[in-house]
């Protein structure tokens, strides 16, 4: 499968609270220079929209599914022709609009 997210919080720049908490966290973030997900000390109290994860396994989880230097995600779509007019649904990676299509 292609890197495909479907969580937002994966596209997030990393915000380490606006409201000071006494206590610090340890959380997660994926960062999308890099493509992994690295720790941070997270000090807010606002937590309202999650923006951040628990823990790394669920950083992971939700942002790493497979690799986009994976031809098969990053090959324009071929048409090609079946035998005797018959035909086959297929189904390709369209990167401009990030989903799969037909």
């Amino acid at each position: 499968m292609c890197n495909i997210s479907n969580s937002k919080a994966c596209s997030l720049s990393l915000e380490s609270g606006s409201l000071p908490c006494p206590v610090s966290q340890k959380r997660y973030y994926y960062n999308t220079v890099i493509g992994s997900c690295e720790s941070f000390r997270y000090v807010g109290c606002n937590d309202e929209v999650p923006k951040n994860f628990d823990d790394e396994p669920s950083c992971r989880s939700s942002c790493l599914r497979g690799s986009v230097a994976d031809s098969r995600c990053t090959d324009p779509a071929f048409t090609g022709s079946c035998r005797q007019g018959s035909s086959s649904t297929r189904w390709y990676y369209d990167d401009g609009e990030y989903f799969y299509t037909r």
